[in-house]
């Protein structure tokens, strides 16, 4: 059933076929702003008037996982109302409907990391270049920039994702930098990631940008090289993000909101690291 339940004068959908949250006309207009206008609005006319915003899932939350993303959504939205439960439940009595747009359909995963990036933002949806992006839970992440990079996040980031050699194994995992005033970049082969951790070390207040390269190489020469790559241990994406250009993402959070809704339409496992690059975001 798609159809709201109007006719009965409940203004309501079914529970796994819709995010009801429940709030104030301060409130709406904040959600509003995250999500667009909902399915259903409808005012309980009690004492204390309280609204209800009812939008309709474009896929019902019929299994036990996407009952949970749907619950936690609605959490979230709680927290950002204001209202530490989640029940949308108004006095059946009371309920007038203010609205219906039997067209409008959210898509859970994209909402709910909209929804979760407004609580890590207090409420603001927007976020700049090289902010953490609001992701859900649940999610294997590591969301570091330069700035709150600390050598406990390296360590594990480079050991989750790079393809190291063992004692007995040949290879080399290559760190590059270039310096903004000069041409050309500088690399260096290590064997171990304290080997790593000691070069971006020494490279820490130099303004240089630092590198890695994903593949061990054979050579332990300091570059890389398709040909002499001998080992990957992950699969990664490189997302660039400009609110000038309308051909990428404006926001981190746009870009990781999409992202995991594409891995999710296509049934593929969700990245088990996310990086805010600066001036994008790396997905591995």
């Amino acid at each position: 059933m798609n159809t709201l339940e109007a006719k009965n004068g409940t203004g309501r959908l079914p529970s796994t076929q819709a995010l009801s949250i429940a709030c104030d006309a301060h409130a709406r207009a904040k959600l509003e702003k995250l999500l667009g206008p909902a399915t259903v609005a409808v005012e309980n006319g009690g004492v204390e008037p309280k609204l209800c915003l009812h939008y309709r899932l474009k896929m019902p939350a019929e299994s036990e996982t996407e009952q949970k993303k749907l619950e936690l959504a609605r959490q979230f939205a709680a927290m950002i109302v204001g209202d530490n439960s989640s029940s949308a439940h108004l006095d059946p009595k009371l309920r007038r409907i203010l609205y219906h747009n039997p067209g409008v359909e959210i898509d859970l995963n994209i909402a709910r990391g909209i929804l979760w990036q407004a609580v890590r933002n207090d409420g603001d949806p927007r976020t700049t270049a090289g902010e953490k992006p609001g992701l859900q839970p649940g999610l294997a992440q590591s969301l570091a920039s330069r700035q709150d990079l600390t050598n406990a996040d390296a360590r594990e980031f480079l050991q989750c994702v790079v393809s190291w050699p063992t004692n007995d194994e040949p290879g080399y995992i290559t760190i590059h930098w270039q310096y903004p005033e000069k041409d050309g970049f500088f690399g260096r082969s290590c064997r171990t990631i304290d080997a790593v951790l000691q070069v971006v070390a020494e490279l820490k207040n130099t303004q240089a940008n630092i590198y890695f390269c994903l593949s061990s190489q054979k050579l332990n020469s300091g570059r890389r090289s398709r040909k002499n790559a001998i080992a990957l241990r992950a699969l990664w994406v490189d997302i660039d993000i400009d609110p000038d250009d309308p051909k990428k993402y404006s926001t981190l959070a746009e870009a990781a909101a999409n992202l995991l809704w594409f891995c999710d339409q296509l049934g593929i496992p969700r990245p088990s690291f996310l990086v805010a690059s600066g001036g994008g975001l790396h997905a591995y």
